[in-house]
């Protein structure tokens, strides 16, 4: 199966609009037992982030990080997909978009995404970052994109 068939993938999306965090996106699979969020925070005229930045991270079933619903990982990712396709087209205003992958396998993922989709949406990868979480100091990688 190529990827164009497994990204084309369609469910119900609700979606809430707060005036402090931004949107959120909820997705709901297999009667519930997936439940995906995709979080875009906007970030107007903050510090080194530019206007109209949004920074996209998403959980499934509350979780950042790669779930054990290992089975279903492309069916997730093909809805996180689509999400940030509508949000990207209904956010005209959206000039820089960021988001992290912390997992070989994700930053792989996101990697080929990038490469394929970004000039789809009008945008193109201005960089990546390696960065360390505070956390876990762990490296993690930062997609930069910006319109075009």
């Amino acid at each position: 199966m190529k990827l164009h068939e497994l990204l084309d993938t369609k469910t119900d999306v609700v979606w809430r609009k707060s005036s402090h965090y931004g949107t959120t996106a909820f997705a709901a699979l297999d009667n519930n037992e997936i439940i995906i969020k995709v979080f875009f925070h906007i970030i107007p005229e903050s510090g080194k982030l530019h206007d109209d930045h949004v920074l996209i991270d998403f959980t499934v079933n509350g979780t950042f990080g790669v779930t054990s619903t290992n089975r279903n990982q492309f069916r997730i990712f093909s809805i996180v997909f689509e999400i940030i396709k509508e949000f990207l087209n209904r956010e005209k205003s959206i000039k820089y978009a960021e988001f992290t992958a912390k997992e070989p396998s994700r930053q792989k993922l996101y990697s080929k995404f990038i490469e394929k989709y970004a000039d789809k949406f009008g945008f193109e990868l201005d960089n990546t970052d390696e960065e360390i979480d505070d956390n876990d100091n762990q490296n993690y990688l930062v997609y930069s994109l910006k319109k075009k």
